[in-house]
């Protein structure tokens, strides 16, 4: 969406900014178009926040993170799978000095 701004006064804001709910949507739109951190998030929420106090205060609430996770009952407790591959390629991510490593003589 493209904002135009109709005057230069202090007090105006681009049109697309009429509302917070706009804004909002705008905000989770380029977040996840370009990937931004939920860090980078919560920084720019709390800057904005100040000018638009209906914005949610965390990443999560405005991007509507999913929190329902699936949990299997067992015996003596519960179990709930995370995922071997998604820890892995987020401690890739983090080590970019290493090209590939092994887990249990497999090459990754």
């Amino acid at each position: 969406m493209h904002c135009h701004v109709n005057s230069v006064s202090d007090d105006s804001l681009p049109d697309c900014f009429d509302s917070d709910e706009s804004l909002e949507n705008e905000l989770k739109t380029w977040s996840c178009s370009f990937n931004i951190p939920h860090s980078a998030m919560h920084a720019l929420l709390k800057i904005l926040r100040v000018y638009h106090t209906n914005l949610p205060k965390d990443p999560s609430t405005l991007l509507r993170t999913d929190t329902k996770y699936n949990v299997v009952s067992v015996d003596g407790g519960s179990y709930y799978h995370f995922g071997l591959a998604i820890s892995v390629l987020k401690k890739i991510d983090k080590i970019s000095h290493v090209s590939a490593f092994d887990i249990d003589s497999v090459l990754i």
